[in-house]
């Protein structure tokens, strides 16, 4: 977890704590502060909680946001899948690799791009195959 969210998280944690408990404690928490001075307590207390809410929102997203956008090309005639990186490709070994990854880098076989074998033998270079993840499923 980063560091940020797990601080603002406790922080909220805390607010919410100090709501139910003056909530509990209403009658008693009133005697003493005054019921007006109770109220925009509450109030104050409320805003902040939204205020952490929203930051670990954003703080949320904004780390699912970073994923690294990837390119997928394939050649026609011998329907490999590659994984582009720079000039370099690496052909993705099969369909359950490819979901996984997909999953990962938030990609489907709607991203394929198709680019004939000449053109990529011209602008990439082709390194190992991907592992596949198949040896790691059990069936």
């Amino acid at each position: 977890m980063i560091k940020g969210i797990s601080n603002i998280s406790v922080i909220a944690s805390f607010i919410l704590y100090v709501i139910v408990t003056l909530i509990d404690r209403w009658e008693a928490v009133t005697k003493i502060v005054g019921s007006t001075m109770l109220t925009n307590i509450s109030y104050v207390l409320l805003i902040i909680a939204a205020i952490s809410a929203g930051v670990l929102y954003y703080l949320s997203n904004s780390k699912s946001q970073k994923k690294q956008k990837v390119r997928l090309i394939q050649d026609p005639a011998s329907e490999k899948c590659y994984l582009v990186r720079g000039k370099t490709i690496s052909h993705i070994p099969d369909p359950e690799t490819f979901r996984y990854l997909g999953s990962y880098f938030g990609f489907s076989w709607a991203n394929v791009e198709t680019v004939l074998q000449d053109e990529i033998n011209r602008k990439f270079t082709i390194s190992t195959p991907l592992p596949s993840i198949l040896k790691h499923i059990q069936r």
